[in-house]
């Protein structure tokens, strides 16, 4: 069904599509978690890697033997996109991570860690901004798993859905929204964020973002804020922090969730 899916999705929004423009400066979907609408461009391949440090705490007690009391979370991820067409483009992402939980004695419950996820799609630019008529494209991505739990048969469906307005010379503004279908648990997660940019210089961008997750147990609201730095046109640096809270409808509880990350983005011209 997943390939079937995935195969109609491919061939109808090629026959959709609009010609993209080729970006003379690296354009990367870091720092922060709004993603773009446009391909990186025919010929170019592009990675982009990120160091992450993040924990959770709970607020309240109602969840205690649920959930960990504190969690402290490390690890990688790394985006590697590769320019099809100017305005198609495969995107294959990973995540691996390294987590340590205490429970509400403060005493060492479990460790975990491995790859989290594996996952590979695309994207695909269907129509440039029009005046107020944002910029749109479409992503298709396939999430095998991982930690053991590797679904090659039934990998997850992703569907994502991004938007984007140039509001001046040196404002941008990104919103994106997601549907995730968990196939083990037959149930939907819905993934929104708003992220507006800033460019203070040619050299330093600075981004500020509202994102969350829907899902009928939970609710997240996140607030975050980047900075990046283009090194040259091929090369950028960033820098990243957010900030929220998990709210558990079933236990009415909170779970506060904090990330701190640092990357790197790099292309390959081959044009």
């Amino acid at each position: 069904m997943i390939r079937r899916l995935a195969v109609f999705c491919f061939f109808s929004l090629i026959a959709l599509s609009a010609e993209a423009q080729f970006a003379k400066s690296i354009a990367s979907g870091r720092p922060g978690n709004a993603n773009g609408t446009n391909s990186v461009g025919k010929g170019v391949y592009q990675a982009q890697i990120g160091y992450n440090l993040g924990g959770t705490s709970l607020i309240g007690t109602d969840l205690e033997g649920v959930l960990a009391d504190e969690q402290a979370i490390q690890g990688a991820d790394g985006m590697f996109r590769i320019g099809l067409r100017e305005d198609f483009e495969l995107r294959i992402s990973t995540n691996a991570f390294a987590q340590d939980e205490s429970d509400f004695a403060g005493d060492r419950q479990s460790d975990r860690a491995g790859l989290e996820s594996f996952a590979i799609g695309f994207r695909q630019t269907l129509t440039e901004q029009q005046g107020i008529w944002p910029a749109f494209c479409v992503q298709f991505t396939a999430d095998f798993g991982g930690i053991g739990q590797y679904k090659v048969d039934n990998p997850d469906p992703i569907l994502r859905l991004n938007f984007s307005n140039q509001l001046s010379d040196k404002l941008v503004m990104n919103y994106n929204f997601s549907n995730r279908w968990n196939v083990d648990e037959s149930n939907m997660q819905g993934f929104y964020i708003l992220n507006i940019a800033y460019a203070m210089s040619e050299r330093f961008t600075l981004a500020t973002e509202g994102f969350g997750i829907v899902r009928e147990d939970v609710h997240t609201l996140n607030a975050g804020l980047g900075l990046a730095y283009l090194a040259n046109d091929d090369l950028q640096l960033d820098l990243y922090g957010s900030y929220g809270s998990n709210r558990f409808n079933e236990f009415q509880s909170q779970q506060a969730v904090w990330n701190l990350s640092v990357g790197i983005s790099y292309r390959l011209v081959n044009r």
